[in-house]
């Protein structure tokens, strides 16, 4: 059995490229074939190409909003006898159980499948590294140095998937064989079809919010502000979202869930990979925009509902992140129209927190005129950062 703990991961292994020339190499990987896709070596702000025979632990790069830190290849997966024919790409922190009965599944639901899985561990803590290194051996297991949030992450996968269709899933989903069949065949047979998603279901049995609208000036002044802390079932939120799609209108939708997506390269290389500067939110909304813009479009297969476990609950310090990535959100496709809404809406919230907090309604122990003051200050460090 192996036993290593993740506090001592940061050390490079063996490379994950592997040529020809080595001994046990895959035959189908060509000395000239590129190892990572088109959009690496044009992208700003992303990871650089790794120089052949160079370490394989990438040094720090220059991003707005954070400090990324360099990826470990932990465990480099058994090499495939043949190209795969899919990759799946999932990203854990600190989530050994989920990503447990998550590998479980997959497993079974690709059959006999050739698939290239890619874990990326953001930082985790609970020794998700000997989860992989003991059970799945088979699953390539990457790391970064530092919780860089689910953008950078999932660069960071897409950059190693080889496979000619994609999957992006959460630790959380329980993916079936007939729903993962339905979503690939789907994504292979419509070529209109930029990424496809499919409806998710608590543990309960109960839908979860599914196909959306994509925000207007309205949504950003109103979701995740004041109104929408004193009225959570305001109108303009029950439009931002619903349950379901309108089947009459077809699987097209502007915003789907993003518990489990499938898609191919060329979409990804078209339309290029998630933007980093969305560390934590908005990143695949902004996706979806892009997709749009590039004349693809966003499919919900509300037929195929699968389980997903909802994630945790939005605490005060990630409610600023929401808040952060949302004016950047804005800035980028609303212009300075949206920053203002987008702004007051961080006001608006910032202050109703402040009040609940003076007069010991705030939850947990901040209560008190220092924890009132320290959720404006707050407020102003989050829009400084924006």
């Amino acid at each position: 059995m192996v036993d290593v703990a993740d506090q001592n991961n940061n050390e490079p292994m063996e490379p994950f490229e592997r040529r020809p020339t080595q001994e046990g190499c895959p035959d189908w990987v060509s000395p000239g074939a590129p190892s990572r896709p088109a959009w690496i070596g044009h992208q700003p702000r992303r990871r650089p190409r790794r120089q052949p025979g160079a370490p394989d632990t990438l040094p720090p790069a220059e991003t707005k909003g954070h400090a990324p830190a360099g990826v470990t290849v932990v465990n480099p997966g058994t090499p495939l006898e043949r190209p795969p024919e899919l990759s799946v790409v999932v990203t854990v922190n600190n989530q050994r159980d989920d990503l447990a009965r998550f590998l479980d599944d997959l497993a079974e639901a690709l059959g006999e499948r050739q698939a290239q899985v890619l874990v990326v561990d953001r930082n985790s803590k609970d020794r998700t590294t000997t989860l992989i290194l003991n059970q799945h051996p088979t699953v390539t297991l990457l790391r970064t140095a530092a919780d860089l949030g689910p953008s950078w992450s999932l660069d960071i996968g897409l950059s190693r998937a080889q496979g000619p269709l994609i999957v992006l899933a959460r630790a959380g989903m329980r993916p079936t064989r007939q729903g993962l069949d339905a979503l690939i065949d789907h994504v292979s047979q419509h070529p209109e079809c930029g990424v496809a998603s499919v409806g998710l279901l608590d543990e309960e049995g109960q839908p979860m919010p599914g196909s959306a609208h994509f925000p207007t000036l309205r949504h950003l002044l109103v979701e995740h502000s004041a109104l929408s802390r004193l009225m959570p079932n305001n109108r303009w939120r029950r439009h931002l979202h619903t349950l379901d799609q309108d089947d009459e209108s077809g699987p097209a939708v502007d915003c789907a869930p993003a518990g489990l997506l499938a898609l191919r390269r060329d979409v990804l290389d078209d339309v290029g990979p998630f933007d980093t500067s969305l560390a934590r939110h908005y990143h695949v909304l902004d996706w979806y925009r892009r997709m749009r813009r590039a004349g693809y479009e966003v499919h919900l297969l509300s037929a195929v509902r699968l389980v997903c476990r909802p994630g945790e609950a939005l605490t005060a310090d990630r409610v600023y992140q929401l808040h952060r990535d949302r004016i950047r959100f804005a800035r980028k496709h609303h212009g300075k129209w949206g920053v203002r809404c987008a702004t007051t809406a961080l006001w608006s919230w910032a202050l109703v927190e402040a009040a609940a907090r003076l007069v010991g309604r705030g939850g947990g122990t901040l209560s008190g005129v220092g924890p009132a003051l320290d959720a404006l200050t707050d407020a102003s460090r989050t829009r400084a950062q924006a």
